[in-house]
């Protein structure tokens, strides 16, 4: 995957073929000309589907189905931020993306990857710069933990400016095994190559259903007052504290379920494993806390 290609139509697709390899380009659609662009090459043994219906021209993105094993299928997202889009739409594009990647009944793939230039630089990624957060970086972050995605670059990608620009977000953390930095492709790249080695394993994966709330068209105010009406005491009158618990549960569930729509879906239990973990650990994040 290359970003920020400068390739225009007076460039023909077939200059950059590679043998053995599918080739896939987005080049600039609005913006200043030059500088953007996308540019993806997949082996020709690996079967590639591209879902350009999930692509709008205000962002530079492509996103594809990836099966690269009997039992691995990745839905990949590759992306390029310039500093002139505002990062809010583009988090809110990427958002809109996954959430229809995890309920579309059309789309079942085990892993998610996103990845990409997202020019925004974190210290909670790379503590070691010297440079401090950016507001798009903080967003960024922020983006990553409401859609339950770990970043897994923690390194300068951009020595120059020793910011951590070039990112790798998963919702898996077996899909990847490793990550290395190469140094630049050309001497006219100020950015060094992110080299992910993705697991090819063998295992079968299990499956399992999720149920998954559409919280941004939720009436929070009908949802609050369904609790507050509640009469908590007569739930949990005689029973011992674990019964308490799990009664409170349930009703809780009971009127999430019946005021925030929500469908079921199947996902991998290697998946539902770690996003249990990963919500955790967001919920007890050392840096901040979580909502």
């Amino acid at each position: 995957m290359i970003v920020e290609t400068w390739l225009d139509n007076s460039t023909n697709t077939d200059d950059l073929l590679f043998p053995n390899y599918q080739t896939f380009r987005r080049d600039r659609e609005i913006g200043p000309n030059g500088y953007g662009g996308i540019l993806v090459y997949v082996r020709n043994d690996i079967a590639a589907q591209r879902y350009m219906q999930l692509e709008k021209q205000s962002f530079e993105t492509m996103f594809f189905k990836i099966k690269y094993s009997k039992y691995r299928t990745v839905f990949l997202a590759i992306c390029y931020r310039p500093k002139w889009v505002d990062v809010d739409s583009f988090t809110n594009h990427l958002e809109d993306v996954i959430d229809e990647f995890r309920t579309g009944t059309s789309y079942h793939f085990s892993d998610l990857i996103f990845m990409g230039d997202v020019n925004g630089h974190c210290k909670l990624r790379y503590s070691n710069s010297t440079k401090e957060t950016t507001s798009a970086g903080s967003h960024i972050y922020e983006f990553a933990n409401k859609s339950a995605l770990l970043q897994l670059v923690d390194k300068a990608t951009r020595p120059k400016s020793d910011t951590c620009l070039d990112l790798i977000f998963v919702d898996n953390l077996t899909c990847i095994q490793s990550i290395r930095l190469l140094p630049q492709l050309c001497t006219t790249c100020d950015h060094l190559i992110v080299k992910a080695k993705i697991n090819c394993s063998s295992e079968p994966v299990l499956e399992t259903q999720r149920v998954i709330y559409n919280y941004k068209v939720t009436d929070w105010d009908n949802y609050r007052a369904e609790l507050s009406y509640m009469d908590w005491y007569s739930v949990i009158h005689g029973s011992s504290l674990d019964d308490a618990v799990c009664l409170v549960q349930n009703k809780i569930l009971g009127i999430a379920n019946s005021i925030i729509p929500h469908k079921t879906i199947t996902v991998s239990s290697r998946d539902k494993v770690w996003f249990n973990e990963k919500l955790r650990l967001m919920l007890y994040d050392k840096n901040k806390a979580f909502y």
